[in-house]
């Protein structure tokens, strides 16, 4: 229980010099803040029927909150960790006071990640990813190309259109997060390997169920061919190596195993590197 002492009530003549009223405890819930983060909170919880006024003031004494009369419940946040005085004053005149503290939540080291280029043409844009992230449990990427993936450390993404792509990365653990940005550009110039009219292969049929033929345009015989199938969200669906081909050589791909989408097919060879959408259809 709450006492508060009242003496508003007491005159002269009242041989009752001091009142005791009795009142709903009221109950304050701290969750703690982020490691270096303003995201602590305070939940008022106000029982009673006269409406409450709150003056939260931290270790310096420094206002940092103040609320509008209330009854039930109100949240405070954007607290950092630390120590607070929490002032109560009702509209009756009443007041209390306690103290509470804002924890230090998850703990987690800033993430970080590297990208396998920063600056590439079209035809090179197929971006390796590796991220590091101790003690966090979530993580998400997004491409900035409305592409998003998630809990995965090492995407592989294929952006199709030049452009400059701010790529970010966010940890999570809990309520705690923490984010890194990078610049990706892609470049409409060639590189003279290649260029972005898919000249180097074509895919047939397109769309296509079970399997789809990839046929070589190319102007070289190339000992080995690496096959990449990426999906609609930037993830590295497989990967397979091809030896010994020339100009007008048929690749078959085996893709019954793929479910409805779009997808983008990459071929690199020593002299190329090239990157064609095929559409699964079921």
């Amino acid at each position: 229980m709450v006492y508060v002492y009242d003496n508003t009530s007491i005159t002269a003549n009242d041989p009752i010099r001091f009142r005791l009223h009795l009142r709903a405890p009221l109950a304050v819930t701290a969750t703690a803040a982020c490691a270096g983060q303003a995201s602590g909170k305070m939940l008022m919880n106000n029982p009673n029927s006269s409406s409450v006024v709150v003056e939260v003031k931290d270790n310096a004494n420094n206002v940092v909150a103040t609320t509008e009369p209330f009854t039930g419940e109100k949240l405070i946040e954007n607290l950092v960790a630390g120590a607070y005085i929490v002032n109560f004053s009702y509209t009756n005149g009443d007041a209390a006071t306690l103290a509470t503290e804002i924890g230090t939540g998850s703990i987690f080291a800033a993430p970080s990640f590297i990208a396998s280029s920063e600056s590439v043409s079209i035809e090179d844009a197929i971006i390796e990813f590796q991220a590091t992230a101790p003690g966090a449990t979530e993580f998400e990427w997004n491409f900035g190309d409305g592409t998003t993936v998630s809990n995965d450390l090492n995407p592989v993404h294929a952006y199709m259109q030049p452009g400059v792509y701010t790529v970010t990365f966010t940890a999570r653990n809990g309520g705690c997060e923490s984010v890194q940005t990078m610049n990706i550009t892609v470049s409409a110039a060639s590189t003279g390997i290649a260029n972005v009219s898919n000249s180097v292969f074509t895919l047939y049929p397109n769309p296509a169920r079970n399997i789809v033929n990839v046929l070589l345009n190319i102007d070289r015989n190339e000992s080995q061919v690496k096959v990449s199938i990426i999906d609609a969200a930037g993830r590295l669906v497989r990967t397979e190596n091809v030896n010994s081909v020339r100009a007008g050589s048929i690749i078959e791909l085996n893709i019954s195993d793929l479910a409805s989408g779009v997808y983008q097919i990459a071929l690199e060879g020593e002299n190329f590197r090239e990157v064609s959408r095929l559409t699964v259809s079921k």
